[in-house]
């Protein structure tokens, strides 16, 4: 729950809503298969967030186990192929999310990141072949 007053540009919320999104397969399979406006932009730099973006990872050969690892990101939620892999967080101590081959698919794989905090402009998402997993 919440600490402290919520603002919004410098005022206190008094009278505001919560509603979930419910991440369920129609959902899902809407934000991976409906057209989407793209994003331009004229300074390099990403929207505020929360923010919804959408990628594709091809795979030639049989898939294999990966790790999905996501530099500069804030917290969110990833799917890939309408399933979601699981949360991240910047704060760690895990630095990837483990992406088994079942998940995937040979040719084009869907990913979806939900990014709730920021997205700087040097942020990355990469497939490496080992965990990184932080110290306790």
């Amino acid at each position: 729950g919440l600490l402290w007053p919520l603002y919004m540009d410098s005022e206190v919320l008094k009278k505001w809503e919560v509603f979930p999104l419910e991440f369920d397969e129609e959902f899902l399979r809407n934000l991976l298969t409906k057209p989407i406006g793209r994003f331009h932009s004229t300074t390099g730099s990403l929207p505020a967030a929360p923010l919804l973006l959408r990628g594709e990872l091809h795979v030639k050969d049989a898939p294999a186990d990966t790790f999905l690892k996501l530099s500069g990101f804030g917290r969110g939620l990833v799917a890939v192929n309408g399933q979601v892999l699981g949360r991240y967080w910047d704060a760690g101590p895990q630095r990837t999310l483990y992406l088994p081959a079942p998940m995937l698919q040979r040719g084009v794989n869907s990913i979806l990141i939900m990014e709730l905090m920021r997205v700087p402009r040097s942020a990355a998402v990469e497939f490496v072949s080992k965990p990184e997993l932080g110290r306790y």
